[in-house]
């Protein structure tokens, strides 16, 4: 779940009582859409709860800065790596219960798995997130959309952990465009979703309706992040951009798309230093042109977790 928080501690890993699959100096840029990023110095895959709930004592009483990950589908890390922990929810998270109109879906489940299962049982709601590439927990956590419909508008329930390794429920998030509102260093471990009732063919007749007009419209065979910018109020980030006439441009193995103007694309070998150089001057064009900030949707993050917002000082 671009996932997506981080907590910079100290600079030393120690996870020695931890049971469960840990690798050390895993490459990013295989965990991640854009394909970019470093080695991490651990990655730990918790199975279940317990396994969860040691991890956060293990990191807590070591002060091992720790991140959890999901599909890695928004999220840009440095060509350094990161200098900590990456978590990742498996099995037990990766599960889902469908009873009726009610859906229990782990944080670790990829979200088209999710729609796809949900349309099967003739379960309506979630098909115009079917093509967004996260996990339940990431997309619960930035409350991912598409096609006027949010995420976090068809869950009932959110489960969670706090920092501390409390289990708890999140019933006073407040959420927003592209934010879920969420407590910082808390991990979602599963969701509870009310759909309405329908006719399973005509769910994925209108799933496939939403494939087809994202496949038309975005680069989905490129390695990205999906959108780059946020869209200012009452316009679209990639219009603006695309009027700029910046399809294309390029810097060392980033681009432009030449699609949607809004997505950067990664042509093979892109490095981070790449795409932030492109960030930059979008911004720095839009600004000049239009007087406007666009925000950052993905997140970017140097190698001890902390958060950039490149280009973002334009007043």
């Amino acid at each position: 779940m671009p996932g997506l928080l981080s907590r910079k501690l100290g600079s030393h890993v120690q996870l020695d009582n931890y049971s469960g699959q840990i690798r050390k100096n895993v490459p990013l840029n295989k965990l991640t859409t854009w394909r970019i990023g470093g080695p991490a110095d651990w990655v730990v895959e918790a199975n279940n709860p317990d396994e969860l709930r040691v991890f956060l004592r293990e990191v807590n009483s070591s002060a091992t800065p720790w991140m959890v990950l999901g599909n890695g589908s928004n999220i840009l890390f440095s060509d350094l790596g990161y200098r900590g922990a990456i978590l990742i929810l498996g099995d037990d998270f990766q599960q889902m219960d469908i009873r009726e109109l009610t859906i229990q879906a782990g944080a670790g489940l990829q979200l088209h798995h999710l729609a796809n299962r949900a349309a099967d049982a003739g379960m309506t709601g979630l098909e115009p997130l079917a093509g967004i590439p996260g996990t339940v927990g990431g997309a619960a956590f930035v409350n991912a959309g598409a096609f006027g419909c949010s995420f976090l508008q068809l869950c009932k329930v959110i489960n969670g952990f706090d920092r501390h390794g409390h289990f708890r429920s999140f019933d006073d998030i407040h959420p927003g465009y592209r934010s879920g509102g969420f407590p910082d260093g808390c991990i979602i471990t599963n969701i509870q979703l009310t759909l309405a009732s329908g006719e399973p063919s005509r769910i994925h007749d209108q799933m496939c309706q939403y494939l087809e007009q994202r496949r038309s419209t975005q680069p989905l065979s490129d390695a990205s992040a999906g959108c780059t910018f946020k869209n200012p109020a009452n316009t679209g980030a990639g219009r603006l951009i695309d009027r700029l006439g910046l399809k294309g441009f390029q810097s060392g193995r980033a681009m432009i798309s030449t699609r949607h103007a809004n997505f950067i694309i990664n042509n093979g070998g892109a490095s981070a230093t790449d795409v932030i150089d492109i960030i930059r001057h979008v911004r720095r064009k839009v600004f000049a042109e239009y007087r406007l900030k666009l925000e950052l949707e993905v997140l970017i993050l140097d190698e001890t977790g902390a958060r950039l917002d490149p280009g973002g000082e334009l007043k």
